[in-house]
């Protein structure tokens, strides 16, 4: 992966969390690749194999260059993808936004830190050791909870038509969230606005198709962390 552009602004990257593979598509544990699909789709990047594996989309604003990558590692090895492109924003973690579910969050509830431990997520436990670093920004999108004997089948599971508002209405505001962090915007101010109660309905802007054809928030107490991925889940 080459390093970033010379003489221009260092730009912004989102890393989406997710299984490569089509039979991953779609599901629960695929939220942040799906999330990246919209981004990609609004606005018609084309997404190019980086020749190690990865997805990746690209393009420019007027603070920088951005880009979105779609790891070809599966979820508990994210920082490996991580890691190899992190170079395009000059090794700067806090340049970097990573994706992913939340079994802790309510499906529609969306959250948006600067920081933190993993919790239980393997996908982020990853990134965090493989850049030594707890100041990694992510934005964690929730998919409902299980009971731990269901944990596998849930985050591997497809979302069901009852939740298709919720699904399509969080992931049109985790799009409109990660292309705020590209444009340059400060992440305090993207977080008020992300970690705070919804109106029902549609997103603005958005219908369900534009959700299923790019792929296929409450504010909780601090302290709150992801539930675990199930050790089944696809390394």
């Amino acid at each position: 992966m080459n390093d970033a552009p010379r003489g221009q602004p260092v730009g912004r990257l989102a890393l989406g969390i997710g299984n490569p593979g089509a039979r991953f598509v779609g599901t629960r544990h695929n939220v942040g690749f799906e999330v990246l699909d919209l981004v990609a789709a609004r606005q018609g990047a084309n997404w190019v194999p980086n020749g190690e594996g990865d997805l990746v989309a690209q393009g420019q604003t007027a603070s920088g260059a951005w880009w979105l990558v779609k790891p070809g590692t599966f979820v508990n090895r994210s920082g490996e993808a991580l890691r190899r492109v992190l170079p395009l924003v000059d090794g700067d973690p806090g340049r970097v936004l990573v994706i992913a579910d939340d079994m802790a969050l309510d499906l529609g509830t969306l959250r948006l830190r600067a920081a933190g431990s993993p919790g239980g997520h393997n996908g982020l436990r990853s990134v965090l050791a493989e850049l030594g670093t707890q100041a990694v920004p992510r934005l964690r999108v929730g998919i409902g909870s299980a009971s731990a004997g269901d944990w596998t089948s849930h985050v591997l599971g497809q979302f069901t038509e009852s939740e298709a508002e919720s699904q399509t209405r969080a992931f049109a505001r985790a799009a409109d969230g990660v292309w705020g962090f590209l444009q340059g915007t400060d992440l305090h101010a993207l977080a008020a606005e992300l970690n705070r109660s919804l109106p029902r309905g549609p997103a603005s802007g958005t219908v369900k198709s534009d959700v299923r054809d790019a792929s296929r928030t409450d504010r909780l107490p601090e302290g709150s962390e992801e539930t675990p991925t199930p050790p089944e889940v696809p390394r």
